[in-house]
């Protein structure tokens, strides 16, 4: 139940019985509602995803012609061998109130290619513009294994939100080992706004 990745990458799910007991010792509004299907707190809601060697879902707003190209960076040879080349995968995160985070967008999106490396773009499209009213932040995340931080960050009250835009474009200038770099802002769409290391815990 719930998406592929739930149980194996973000948590250790645990079923128990709803009686007074659990109701004292147990957050109801956290976790996978198997009524429902659904997570909550919920992440954003992503129809598709695009960069330069693929995409996924639906990514009809991407114009080429109208939007930055979607660039990725080759990766220098390792010492004696080829390039590592990037096998990420990228999510969308709200920062909500309180200091509490969202699950990830159910639609998260892997890249993998033996030769490419960031800096690269991404173009992200939501299904809706329209964001939960505890949201402090849109975050963009890159997980490499059991590590995870956040790439960029467009806080709520940015035009973007306000205008309820539902296409950006991000620039990845970060890596594991360089988790904290210059951001580029891209012409009239989202850039990067912040490179920062979030922690990153099981629940």
């Amino acid at each position: 139940m719930g998406p592929p990745w739930l149980d194996s990458t973000w948590v250790d799910a645990v079923r128990y019985p709803i009686t007074k007991w659990s109701r004292k010792f147990t957050d109801e509004v956290v976790g996978f509602e198997g009524a429902t299907f659904s997570l909550a707190p919920a992440g954003p809601i992503i129809a598709g995803w695009r960069w330069k060697y693929g995409a996924s879902g639906t990514t009809d707003g991407y114009r080429a012609s109208q939007l930055p190209e979607l660039t990725a960076s080759v990766c220098e040879p390792t010492a004696g061998g080829p390039p590592e080349g990037i096998n990420a995968t990228y999510q969308l995160v709200y920062a909500l109130d309180r200091g509490f985070f969202s699950f990830p967008g159910e639609h998260r999106f892997t890249v993998r290619h033996p030769s490419a490396c960031a800096p690269l773009v991404l173009y992200v499209q939501l299904v809706a513009g329209l964001h939960p009213v505890t949201a402090q932040a849109l975050l963009l995340q890159r997980v490499e294994s059991d590590t995870v931080w956040t790439v960029a960050s467009l806080a709520a009250d940015s035009d973007p939100i306000q205008n309820r835009q539902r296409t950006f474009i991000f620039e990845d200038r970060t890596s594991r080992t360089i988790s904290a770099g210059t951001g580029t802002h891209l012409p009239d769409h989202l850039g990067v706004v912040n490179n920062c290391k979030q922690s990153f815990e099981r629940v």
